[in-house]
């Protein structure tokens, strides 16, 4: 039942985070094709792994890099989001 029917007025966003796990959540074939196009439109000549992946907020690709020397530069050519999906960048830490 939405939120707005139990008589209180509830902004749209908050109503999305109350409906149900079907009602939200992508479909693993919708977000291959995503992550398909993703991988066109930007292409990596180097050793990198794409991935869809998930936390608690919402579905993303996951971008794993084979080591952090590039990490700033390719954060700063990809989105933040990309057609829904949150874009994430991940690498090895160069801390000991």
């Amino acid at each position: 039942m939405p939120l707005a029917k139990l008589g209180r007025v509830v902004p749209t966003e908050v109503q999305l985070l109350h409906r149900g796990p079907k009602e939200t959540q992508m479909k693993n074939e919708e977000a291959q094709k995503i992550l398909k196009k993703f991988k066109k439109e930007f292409p990596s000549n180097r050793n990198y792994k794409y991935v869809i992946g998930s936390d608690d907020a919402s579905r993303t690709i996951d971008v794993h890099l084979p080591s952090s020397k590039d990490a700033k530069k390719v954060r700063k050519e990809l989105p933040m989001r990309y057609q829904g999906l949150r874009v994430i960048v991940f690498c090895p830490s160069d801390r000991q």
